[in-house]
């Protein structure tokens, strides 16, 4: 999770150190940090013992509107969280709502990664192919198409010739997703990780995630 330097200096905040992490494409960044924040998202207060502190708009076109920061999977790692995209949803469980959230849903093969400092949250999902398990990161930041990275591109059997930069380009193809099977278009790209789930793919599903016991259901 981030706040930018503006919005540190706002609330009056030390900004210090550094920590190091990596854009799917590889590049390093460098960010610094800041201490106990609390952030209100809708009538919930979450503290953030440490939070980085980036000038998110450093990497982004120059048309995009301004973002003072990015809420991150971090921020609800002591909760039972429901993702509903295709609404604009998010909800926290408590304890009753949280068994009937995930009472009719499906169990995911997940992994859940922490960053290099421990300080980041990431899910990945396992998704089958030739009896191997390809693990796709979860990230509804990904406003552009699903992805693939040039070896899973092979094991799909996409061609990175037939894409011209255009996803469009590309055959619909399916990827098993729990017990569901998601049929959309990939794009190609030099990526670190086997694919990366979209902001399209995830809202077509609604995804309870239990962050103590990481586990993510699927409905």
């Amino acid at each position: 999770t981030m706040i930018s330097p503006e919005i540190a200096n706002t609330i009056k905040k030390k900004i210090y150190g550094s920590t190091t992490g990596f854009r799917m494409s590889g590049e390093m960044i460098k960010a610094q940090k800041s201490d106990s924040i609390s952030l209100l998202i809708g009538n919930t207060k979450i503290f953030h013992p440490t939070v980085g502190v980036w000038d998110l708009m450093s990497i982004l076109p120059k048309e995009f509107p301004k973002i003072d920061g990015v809420i991150s999977l971090k921020s609800f790692t002591e909760t039972i969280l429901t993702v509903e995209l295709s609404k604009n949803i998010l909800i926290i469980e408590n304890k009753t709502s949280a068994k009937k959230a995930i009472k009719e849903k499906s169990l995911l093969t997940t992994r859940f990664a922490n960053g290099l400092e421990g300080a980041e949250l990431n899910i990945f999902i396992g998704i089958p192919k030739q009896n191997n398990l390809y693990w796709f990161l979860f990230d509804s930041g990904n406003s552009g198409p699903l992805l693939l990275s040039n070896e899973s591109a092979k094991i799909w059997k996409i061609e990175k010739e037939s894409q011209n930069d255009n996803p469009e380009n590309n055959p619909e193809t399916d990827f098993i997703i729990g017990d569901k099977k998601l049929k959309i278009k990939p794009f190609i790209r030099d990526i670190i990780y086997d694919g990366v789930l979209n902001f399209d793919a995830i809202s077509k599903y609604v995804f309870t995630i239990d962050f103590k016991n990481k586990e993510v259901w699927i409905k």
